[in-house]
């Protein structure tokens, strides 16, 4: 009896994470009036370790979707010009968001990344957590631009942007670390980890990495955020052998 109450208290967080709720997703646009009756919505989601990509007209500038849906992995509304095929790389026009039980309202009046979704909680956080890493990355842009003024030449100045530019990373992973060190159970944890290797700093640690991914749930690395994490990995372990 004891050996059952233990196994089953230890499969209690992957069994959490495997389940799926019941998803009504309300969503409202503006199109202008020539546009309403000629456009498809793509909704892009998770099912059984497979990435599904689902669409719908948009009628009235509205749309739906029902589905059952893991609220631990990120779900993508995607818009398309009419008569064009999704492509996640070449359209930056995505809302990544995540779902819960019951319905879901998305406000996509403006540019639809940064769309309104009510009734999630845990989109509440994500919103959060990004916004703390919006001065670095201002940061980083402004620096990135002031590197490619600087003549190639001028060795000592290049060394110096190098330097601002590897700090301000190195910084963006220290404070992705503590987070991942304390939240590593939040559904957008992943993304905390990718950002971490594209932050790619001298002071990145990919053993580090591996073990922060390999304590996510399986449903999270078999998704497309973990798909980009292996990825990300191995091609910075590759060209770290390259130099």
């Amino acid at each position: 009896m004891k050996r059952f109450l233990i196994l089953t208290i230890s499969l209690l967080p992957f069994l959490c994470f495997a389940q799926e709720v019941k998803t009504q997703l309300n969503a409202k646009i503006n199109f202008p009036e020539y546009d309403k009756s000629s456009r498809l919505i793509y909704f892009i989601y998770q099912q059984k370790d497979k990435s599904i990509i689902d669409s719908t007209w948009i009628r009235d500038n509205t749309f739906t979707f029902n589905k059952s849906l893991s609220p631990n992995v990120k779900v993508k509304l995607l818009f398309t010009k009419p008569g064009t095929s999704p492509n996640q790389a070449a359209d930056p026009n995505i809302l990544n968001f995540f779902v819960k039980e019951g319905t879901v309202n998305v406000d996509a009046t403006g540019y639809l990344g940064r769309a309104k979704v009510t009734g999630v909680p845990v989109q509440d956080e994500y919103t959060a957590f990004k916004k703390v890493y919006l001065k670095i990355d201002t940061s980083l842009r402004l620096l990135g631009w002031k590197k490619k003024r600087t003549k190639v030449t001028d060795t000592l100045k290049m060394k110096i942007v190098d330097g601002q530019i590897d700090s301000a990373r190195n910084a963006k992973m220290s404070l992705l670390c503590t987070f991942l060190d304390q939240n590593l159970n939040k559904p957008y944890a992943p993304d905390a980890l990718l950002m971490y290797l594209k932050a790619n700093g001298s002071t990145l640690n990919l053993d580090k990495a591996d073990q922060y991914f390999s304590k996510l749930p399986v449903e999270q690395q078999k998704s497309v955020d973990g798909s980009d994490i292996i990825k990300e990995i191995a091609d910075l372990r590759k060209k770290n052998k390259k130099n």
